[in-house]
């Protein structure tokens, strides 16, 4: 009798998220998860214009906090990942600056983007004529290619 009740729980079960799964398939508003928004209150007090938007790999808030525009990232299961938000180039260091200027002759900084998880890595965007790449800036002020834009 126990093992036709679990069996009975586990295909109500199944069916639920079964069909729990296609109203989040199809659905043309997504929301985010209670734990990502609940999380994003905790972090972000203050923050004003907040819009979510759930993709098939992340939850994401676009916020302003203090004037400044940002962006939250969640996992879909509500853990917060890391927040973006533009940057500067004067928040490059000096040793960052020179070796970008080394590594990449003739290109100029277009954008720079700030990268908050663990630590605080930068992505400038360099551009040189109709060419444009994204490098990463670490820690350490190493620089790595990240992506060929164009």
């Amino acid at each position: 009798m126990k093992k036709v009740i679990y069996t009975v729980l586990l295909v109500t079960g199944l069916s639920v998220s079964t069909f729990a799964a296609d109203d989040y398939r199809y659905s043309k508003e997504v929301k985010a998860s209670s734990i990502a928004k609940a999380q994003f209150n905790d972090l972000y007090t203050g923050a004003t214009n907040v819009s979510w938007v759930v993709t098939d790999k992340f939850q994401k808030a676009f916020f302003n906090l203090d004037g400044v525009n940002m962006t939250a990232f969640y996992d879909l299961d509500g853990n917060h990942l890391a927040t973006t938000q533009v940057g500067k180039t004067n928040q490059l260091s000096e040793v960052a600056l020179a070796r970008i200027a080394k590594t990449y002759k003739g290109y100029e900084i277009s954008k720079v983007i700030q990268y908050n998880s663990e630590s605080t890595v930068y992505f400038v965007d360099l551009k040189k004529g109709e060419k444009e790449v994204l490098v990463r800036v670490m820690p350490d002020n190493y620089v790595y290619f990240f992506k060929q834009l164009k």
